[in-house]
């Protein structure tokens, strides 16, 4: 080993609260049991031959100090001689204690309170433990706010989320995200009536848009895409009702144009593409690829 790795700093271990709890326990009732075997001897003589408690207590109090004091020495003799390790002991305990004293100094606070968060927003509402929980309000930093239901500092339940530029949510929430039926509209007026799985559109609904007209989507979404069977109306007028892939007419459908026109068969990735048949309101049709 070289000089180096041999001067190497040692660091205390990063303990849970729980495990820093058990450990400080065991190694405290470790030490008071050979306290209690140490005073125990000492403490029976007392009280048997003392017929004034003031005298008893101060005696059995100087019996404490001492026997406080053999049990470090013995302590520090069983480190000397390597019998206790000392990356084994005094600094898990040091690790334990502290990690115990800063879960013991953390927020416990329940009821109603105001609650800054470390990123800059501000909880106003009910909390458990420290956390929010019930009903409440949380103004995001600069951005928005949300109100409605909260379990273990997440929105869970029904709520209702805005941000500045226009943008609105109101639905369901699970563990922070849309999940479950609600209906969001951007800032743009795209409108999403859908149900929601992990904070994205997935399931049956709806998508209104008026990007370059009013154009309209019932059907199926998959992870924010259309995907499955649906119906879609255009701006122009046309209309399409089969399946769609990856937001775009794909496998197969009917399209219907504006003109009374109309081609059934097969699409890939919004093209026509394949077997189909094209016909007119004058009875003429044509089929092939």
């Amino acid at each position: 080993m070289t000089p180096a790795a041999g001067h190497r700093r040692r660091f205390l271990p990063s303990v849970p609260p729980t495990r820093a709890l058990f450990t400080a326990l065991r190694f405290l009732r470790l030490r008071f049991r050979l306290l209690f075997l140490l005073c125990f001897p000492s403490g029976l003589y007392l009280l048997l031959h003392s017929s004034d408690s003031n005298s008893f207590l101060s005696r059995f109090l100087l019996v404490l100090v001492i026997s406080s004091g053999v049990v470090l020495l013995l302590y520090h003799v069983l480190l000397f001689f390597r019998v206790l390790p000392l990356s084994a002991t005094f600094p898990l305990l040091l690790s334990s204690i502290r990690a115990f004293s800063s879960w013991i100094r953390a927020d416990r606070r329940t009821g109603l309170a105001v609650k800054p968060c470390d990123n800059g927003d501000l909880y106003e509402g009910e909390l458990r433990w420290g956390k929010c929980h019930g009903s409440g309000v949380c103004y995001y930093y600069r951005s928005g706010k949300y109100e409605g239901e909260w379990i273990d500092s997440k929105c869970d339940g029904h709520g209702v989320e805005t941000w500045n530029k226009g943008s609105r949510y109101e639905g369901q929430f699970k563990k922070g995200l849309r999940h479950g039926f609600g209906v969001y509209r951007n800032h743009t007026g795209d409108l999403y009536a859908s149900e929601w799985l992990n904070g994205q559109s997935h399931g049956y609904g709806e998508h209104t848009s008026w990007l370059n007209g009013q154009s309209r989507y019932v059907g199926e979404f998959k992870w924010g895409l259309k995907q499955g069977i649906g119906h879609c109306h255009f701006s122009n007028g046309d209309t399409y009702a089969g399946e769609f892939f990856a937001d775009k007419m794909h496998s197969f459908g009917v399209y219907h144009f504006v003109d009374d026109k109309c081609y059934e068969g097969s699409w890939h990735k919004g093209r026509r593409e394949g077997l189909g048949m094209c016909s007119s309101t004058n009875g003429a049709s044509h089929s092939g690829r």
